[in-house]
């Protein structure tokens, strides 16, 4: 029993140095963040040009998945290879689709499937302190996100500002008086 006791005591002055390696490869990750954010999307170009704009304009650079080379991947390889090395997300939710629950007669206004997905995977792979919504009027809140704080696609632009607080509270450097 002693001897099997020394030989777990000199595996365990091995792992100091792992962790020592990991934490330095941590601080390295943070004296260098990313400066790449991950742009959900639906059919809406002219909003999802707004905010590559946006995004461009406070020295971020925005990761459009439709702009991307698809490598002979599928849809969720690329989602994931792309969305690997990002420190943010902003999904944009625009109507792009009409639907409703089977028993009702009115449809709403609703944004692409792929968008309310991409959420979910960008909040459980970024956190979603690291994610935020924009919604426009009228278009529906999907269900799976309910208690979700959207921002409000307003047409003065102040969304801008909402978005540029978000990740500045999650860490990363915005400056402003960049913002037009």
């Amino acid at each position: 029993l002693i001897n099997h006791m020394k030989g777990d005591i000199e595996k365990i002055e091995l792992i100091p140095c792992m962790y020592k390696e990991s934490e330095n490869q941590i601080l390295d990750n943070k004296l260098l963040p990313s400066k790449k954010v991950f742009i959900v999307h639906g059919h809406d170009e002219g909003t999802r040009n707004k905010v590559e704009l946006f995004v461009h304009q406070i020295g971020y650079e925005p990761v459009i998945l439709c702009k991307r080379a698809d490598m002979g991947n599928t849809i969720i390889e690329k989602i994931e290879r792309e969305a690997k090395d990002v420190c943010f997300a902003i999904v944009i939710y625009t109507y792009c689709d009409d639907g409703r629950a089977k028993e009702e007669n009115e449809f709403n206004h609703r944004a692409r499937q792929n968008v309310v997905f991409e959420h979910g995977f960008m909040c459980s792979h970024l956190g979603r302190n690291r994610v935020c919504a924009l919604l426009e009027k009228g278009v529906e809140q999907p269900g799976d996100l309910q208690g979700v704080i959207y921002k409000i696609l307003d047409d003065g632009g102040l969304w801008q500002f909402a978005i540029a607080k978000e990740m500045q509270a999650a860490g990363l450097q915005v400056n402003m008086n960049h913002i037009s």
